[in-house]
C-alpha cells in the first residue's frame, strides 16, 4: 500500500512541475533618475564607474604652500569625498575651489575661473545657487596646517560626465572666501578670496602592484 502512495505522489509532482515550466529567477530593477543630487543636470550615472583622483599642490605667488589631496566617490550616485592636508598657510580661513582648466601655469592663473558648467553665481558649498567648484574655505591651524575632509554632491569623478572634476585644477587662495555674501560684484565671482597660493591638477589615481 505504501508503495502505491509513493508512486502516486511521484506522478503528481512530475505533472505539476511540467505545467509550471522551468524555474525563473527574478532580479530587482534599479530605479534610474536622470538627475544627480543637487541643482545640476547629469548623465546616466550607470554608464561608468567613478575614478579616484589625486592632486599634489604646487606653490605659487611666492608662497610656501604645499600639500596632497585625494578624491574618491564610493558609487555613481554617491557624493565626492575630498581629503588631504595643506601646509604652509597663515592661520585662519582660505578659499578652496575647483577651477575650470587643468593647468598650473603662470602662478595658477592658467587654472582659469571657477568650474561653473551651469553658469551660476558664486556661493557657499551648501547653497542651491553656486559654482560646481565652490568648496568654501579650509581652516589652517596655528602651525599653518589645514586638514581636509569635504563631502560634496554636486560634482562627480565619472569620466565623460559634464560635472566630472578629473583633469581640472584645485586652487588654494590667500584670503577667506566670503561665500558670495559680499556687497561687491567680485563676491559673486570669486568670493574675494584673493591671490592663488597653490594649485594642482586632479589626475586619475594610479595603483601599482
Amino acid at each position: 500500500m505504501n508503495l502505491i502512495w509513493v508512486c502516486l505522489f511521484a506522478v503528481v509532482g512530475v505533472t505539476y512541475g511540467a505545467r509550471r515550466g522551468p524555474r525563473q529567477l527574478y532580479y530587482p530593477r534599479v530605479a534610474y533618475s536622470p538627475q544627480l543630487p543637487g541643482p545640476y543636470p547629469g548623465i546616466n550615472p550607470y554608464a561608468a564607474l567613478p575614478v579616484p583622483g589625486f592632486c599634489k599642490l604646487v606653490s605659487a605667488s611666492g608662497s610656501q604652500v604645499t600639500g596632497e589631496i585625494y578624491l574618491q566617490q564610493r558609487g555613481p550616485l554617491a557624493p565626492v569625498e575630498i581629503t588631504g592636508m595643506v601646509f604652509g598657510l597663515t592661520p585662519g580661513l582660505h578659499g578652496f575651489h575647483i577651477h575650470q582648466n587643468g593647468s598650473v601655469a603662470d602662478n595658477c592663473s592658467g587654472a582659469g575661473p571657477h568650474f561653473n558648467p551651469n553658469n551660476q553665481t558664486h556661493g557657499a558649498p551648501n547653497a542651491m545657487i553656486r559654482h560646481a567648484g565652490d568648496f568654501g574655505n579650509i581652516i589652517a591651524d596655528p602651525y599653518g596646517i589645514a586638514p581636509l575632509r569635504i563631502i560634496d554632491p554636486y560634482v562627480t569623478l565619472i569620466t565623460g560626465n559634464p560635472l566630472s572634476v578629473l583633469g581640472r585644477a584645485i586652487v588654494v587662495h590667500e584670503k577667506e572666501d566670503d561665500l558670495g555674501k559680499g556687497e561687491d560684484e567680485e563676491s559673486k565671482k570669486t568670493g574675494n578670496a584673493g591671490k592663488r597660493l597653490a594649485c594642482c591638477v586632479i589626475e586619475p589615481l594610479k595603483f601599482y602592484a
